[in-house]
Parts: C-alpha cells; sequence; structure tokens
C-alpha cells in the first residue's frame, strides 16, 4: 500500500486530489480539519483509507493544534533514503510507514500576520520531503494537484521521470518555505 500525508489550509480541490490517491491505491494520513473535511467530502468505501495521523503516531494533537505532526512516525517515513540499507533497517525495526506523497499548504500567515498563524508542522513537512525528493512528491500549490495526475502515470514508471518532477517540486517547496519564512520575520521585525 502507497501512503500520502495531506494536511491543508487551503482545502480548495483537495477531495479531488484525495480521491485520485485512494482511487491508485494510497492510505491517507491527515490531520484534524483535513481529516474531518475529507471524511464528510470523500464517498464511505474509502473511509478506511483515510486514517487522522494521532492513530499511526499513538499521540494526539495537543497545545491547541500547535503539535500534531512533528513525530519520528511520520518524519521517519518521509526521510527515509530507500536506498540506504541502514534506513531500511530502521524502517523495519520501528515498523514505520514509508510516504510518497506529501500535499501541504500553509496557514495563511501572509493573509493574517499573527503568532498562531506560523505553520511549523507544515513547513517541517514541506523541508523534509522536499529533501528527500528522490522518493517524495510535494505538493504545496493547488495548481499542482492536476500537474501531479496528469503525470502520475510516467511517473509512476519511470524513476528518472519520477526524480525531475520530484525536484521540480522540491524547488518550488523551498522557495515557499524560503518566503514564508521571511514574511515571518519582516512581522517579528516591525514588533
Amino acid at each position: 500500500m502507497k501512503n500520502a500525508i495531506i494536511s491543508v489550509s487551503d482545502k480548495t480541490d483537495i477531495e479531488l486530489m484525495a480521491l485520485f490517491l485512494l482511487e491508485n491505491g494510497f492510505n491517507i494520513y491527515t490531520t484534524g480539519g483535513t481529516y474531518k473535511y475529507l471524511m464528510e467530502k470523500i464517498d464511505m468505501k474509502y473511509h478506511k483509507n483515510i486514517i487522522d495521523i494521532p492513530y499511526l503516531t499513538k499521540f494526539p494533537e495537543i497545545l491547541n493544534g500547535r503539535v500534531k505532526t512533528l513525530h519520528p512516525k511520520i518524519y521517519g517515513g518521509i526521510l527515509a533514503d530507500l536506498d540506504n540499507l541502514e534506513h531500511i533497517k530502521d524502517i523495519n525495526d520501528k515498523k514505520l510507514i514509508i510516504f510518497s506523497v506529501v500535499i501541504i499548504n500553509l496557514y495563511p500567515f501572509v493573509v493574517r500576520n499573527c503568532i498562531e498563524n506560523i505553520d511549523i508542522g507544515g513547513v517541517s513537512l514541506i523541508r523534509a520531503g522536499s529533501k528527500n525528493y528522490k522518493y517524495i512528491s510535494v505538493l504545496t500549490e493547488i495548481i499542482q494537484y492536476k500537474l501531479f495526475i496528469n503525470n502520475y502515470k510516467l511517473i509512476k514508471e519511470d524513476r528518472n521521470m519520477k526524480e525531475n518532477f520530484n525536484l521540480s517540486l522540491a524547488r518550488k517547496g523551498f522557495k515557499l518555505t524560503s518566503k514564508y519564512d521571511n514574511l515571518i520575520f519582516e512581522y517579528l521585525n516591525n514588533l
């Protein structure tokens, strides 16, 4: 079974992307608001494949949602180098789930500048997935959903195509986190 993480603030078209993944044999691990949204929008026959992240981590969201995804069971499954035998041993010993798709959009700090809108887990997921682009597709923009869907067959069958496709997504992921961090810096600098 293939695995994806979805955690989005802007839920535009996310049910279409989620349905595509489910129809292509993915389990989807997701967080509070996104989990509830998908459970309402997606046909019940797929509900067993939409999994609330605390089920995986065996740890609830805490601090009013400030901590949701920051857990080794998540990051081990994103950062694992699948060509590294030591990583494979860790995966097996720790019973980690390997992720191949990470779909994130960040809290809208640019819209409402406040401390509570500084996304930590989302930025970390983007950075981790982008670092491991060899294995992970990181989607950070709604327009990337159709791009992924349209190229899925090619990236599934051709490792070089997948790596190049994922590298382009990783570049956008790091560009996004860089801009996001700069917005936060400017906000804090003006306090």
